[in-house]
């Protein structure tokens, strides 16, 4: 058992602080933001492909998985290159903001379905698992940001059972 000597309440921590995390990335964070990105990102590519002209289902099938694998590669890669990003998102309120995006995708692509059929119904599903998946970054972001701040904490003592 670790007994620390400030407790420091994680809100109360301004974003712009410096905490230097134990390792330079954070795949399964790099991972899901990329796949994140990519989730919103796929059915405006595919709304172009299709208004550039006739969309079939090749073309549909290609246009998706091929957006999905680029964007979430990109966003994985920045996001490990950038190291505190999860810590510094997980400072504040705004942790939760892609949940909410996502809510709004997922509004637009239903009530956009009349409109642009397959391409709406693409936007409402990705947009609902960008709300799952940005609640579950938001999450994260929070869990990394308070192990940073546990981390950098004096021990003032510790006690083992037994």
């Amino acid at each position: 058992m670790r007994i620390l000597s400030a407790w420091v309440h994680p809100g109360s921590v301004s974003p712009s602080t410096r905490i230097t995390p134990e390792r330079t990335g954070d795949p399964l964070f790099g991972v899901l933001a990329g796949l994140y990105v990519a989730l919103l990102a796929t059915a405006p590519v595919a709304f172009a492909v299709a208004r550039l002209g006739r969309i079939d289902g090749a073309t549909l099938y290609v246009t998706v998985i091929g957006t999905l694998t680029v964007v979430t590669g990109a966003g994985w890669w920045v996001v490990n290159t950038r190291a505190r990003l999860a810590h510094r998102l997980g400072a504040t309120p705004a942790r939760w903001a892609p949940a909410v995006v996502g809510v709004g995708y997922a509004v637009a692509g239903l009530v956009g379905l009349g409109a642009t059929g397959v391409v709406g119904l693409l936007g409402f599903f990705f947009g609902a698992f960008a709300m799952a998946l940005g609640g579950v970054l938001g999450v994260m972001a929070r869990t990394r940001h308070t192990a940073a701040l546990v981390a950098r904490a004096d021990v003032e003592c510790e006690v083992e059972a037994g």
